[in-house]
């Protein structure tokens, strides 16, 4: 019932930004009608799926399962994603082997790993000696940018480090996370990247195990049955939409479901 009276809104507001897209249109071309379709798809799809989570909706549980839900949106085709960030890596509380791991996931090796690993960790500690392959305030200076000497306040942020970079950060956007509430990785919750940044090769517990095996379509781990399961975990929803004449839009949302009537659920982060 949530969701249907979330969609009625939605569909509202669509109506009205699509007359205001389309005398954009008219003026600037058929392309930006079609990211103004995409970019209002997006945003119904994060509407739909927050209330969805709310009301504890079967389609949403299978979602933070790890399935997708694909549907059209006046014209458009969404597809909406849902995942814990508890099972992701908390950039701005790992350091040493663990941004060794990380780094190496993404695709470094030698040298490189080496200057963006101590980098990194030069990047939130707070003093201003560099590591022995690392960079401080000095190394940023041309740039006009000074190291954080604490923790990221965003993902992007990660591309600004020595050694990382725009292509790397990208890589590693799905598996790291900057939420306030994730201190630690939880391997019940974790996926490839973050697996291997728990053990390099090593013996991981038995719910990192498990996990594993459920990534490796051997076995079911995440048993999530009922709305009270949502209750007091932060979730990334990823909305994708696609609208004819090529319009592409995608948004992201970190929700936290509270379970309290009068503020049902909080936002942490859109991007």
């Amino acid at each position: 019932m949530i969701a249907a009276v979330a969609a009625i809104a939605v569909f509202g507001a669509l109506a009205l930004a699509i007359g205001t897209a389309t005398r954009i249109s008219i003026a600037s071309g058929t392309g930006e009608l079609a990211r103004a379709r995409a970019d209002l798809a997006a945003d119904a799809g994060l509407a739909i799926a927050e209330h969805g989570l709310v009301a504890g909706e079967d389609a949403m549980l299978g979602l933070v399962r790890g399935h997708e839900h694909q549907f059209d949106f006046d014209g458009s085709r969404v597809t909406i994603r849902i995942s814990d960030e508890r099972g992701k890596i908390p950039l701005s509380h790992i350091e040493g082997d663990m941004i060794t791991r990380m780094f190496a996931q993404a695709g470094l090796s030698g040298e490189q790993l080496a200057i963006a690993s101590d980098s990194l960790q030069d990047w939130m500690d707070d003093d201003d000696q560099p590591r022995a392959s690392g960079a401080e305030a000095f190394y940023y200076a041309q740039q006009k940018i000074a190291p954080r000497n604490g923790g990221l306040l965003s993902v992007d942020e990660l591309a600004r480090v020595r050694g990382v970079g725009p292509v790397i950060a990208a890589k590693l956007r799905d598996s790291v996370t900057i939420d306030r509430d994730v201190l630690s990785i939880d391997p019940a919750y974790a996926q490839g990247p973050a697996l291997a940044v728990l053990s390099d090769g090593g013996d991981l517990s038995p719910s990192a195990l498990a996990r594993q095996r459920e990534t490796q379509g051997q076995q079911a781990v995440i048993t999530i049955t009922k709305a009270s399961d949502f209750l007091n975990r932060p979730m990334t929803i990823a909305v994708d939409a696609e609208a004819p004449g090529g319009g592409h839009a995608h948004h992201e949302a970190v929700i936290v479901i509270t379970g309290k009537a009068g503020r049902p659920y909080v936002i942490h982060a859109v991007r």
